[in-house]
């Protein structure tokens, strides 16, 4: 299993463009039935890799109405949809004839690489999403100021999927926080205006600034209970939970 990451992504008001015209773009990908932030709305996987795929998986079948062939004649892929049936006593030979048939169809790997740089889909989301997997544990929320986003993506952030969104909206303020605490990764992005700024948060060190803290605490408050704060106004990494409700002003008291 992976690690999971936490994304937050805000995106602000504009008269320019405003929030119901943003949740609309964006309506395709949004699951929620299924809990599922779909990537492929937002930058898709070319179709042959699609169909690669799809025809290598263990769970292919050629009656899957799922596969979109479209590198093969529609008539060839109908007349051989059409002449398997499940019901056939000879079912399972004639699916493994049909995928065999099928991979002979299927671009090579030297021409997948010249034309998308990728002979798999795995390699063209991690290339081109950021992860390998669509977004999930989706959530949606808008308001007159704002529409807010959070889903989890595994080991780490599709940056390429927020950057094609905010370039959907660039009248769009908005704010991009990312969380994975197995790596160590907390960071924020704004925009606000012509005014760009990432905030990280280096969770690998023993010690972190206030305003480092401040953002760990808003997106993981139980773990901000692991830092204290020190005389120079920052926080370092404690070795058990930090009682917040004991403050050590006297060097002589004892809090257990």
């Amino acid at each position: 299993m992976p690690n999971w990451c936490d994304n937050t992504l805000i995106i602000y008001d504009n008269p320019e463009m405003d929030l119901g015209r943003v949740a609309g773009k964006l309506s395709k990908a949004l699951d929620f039935e299924a809990d599922i932030f779909d990537f492929q709305e937002i930058v898709p996987v070319p179709i042959p890799l699609l169909n690669k795929e799809k025809i290598e998986s263990d769970n292919f079948t050629c009656i899957n109405n799922d596969l979109d062939l479209l590198f093969l004649e529609q008539d060839i892929h109908d007349n051989w949809k059409d002449s398997y049936n499940e019901d056939d006593s000879n079912y399972p030979y004639q699916n493994v004839l049909c995928r065999d048939m099928l991979k002979e169809l299927i671009p090579s790997d030297d021409f997948l690489m010249e034309q998308y740089n990728c002979k798999t889909s795995y390699d063209y989301r991690v290339e081109h999403w950021g992860c390998k997997w669509c977004g999930s544990e989706l959530s949606f929320r808008i308001s007159k100021k704002e529409l807010v986003l959070y889903f989890q993506t595994p080991w780490g952030p599709p940056e390429t999927i927020i950057k094609t969104i905010a370039g959907w909206f660039p009248d769009n303020d908005y704010q991009y926080t990312v969380y994975e605490p197995g790596c160590g990764l907390l960071y924020r992005e704004t925009y606000d205006g012509d005014e760009h700024d990432i905030h990280h948060v280096d969770l690998g060190n023993s010690y972190i600034y206030a305003s480092d803290y401040e953002l760990l605490k808003e997106v993981d408050e139980e773990q901000s209970r692991y830092w204290k704060r020190n005389r120079n106004g920052n926080y370092e990494l404690q070795e058990e939970e930090y009682d917040e409700d004991c403050e050590v002003d006297n060097l002589n008291m004892d809090c257990n």
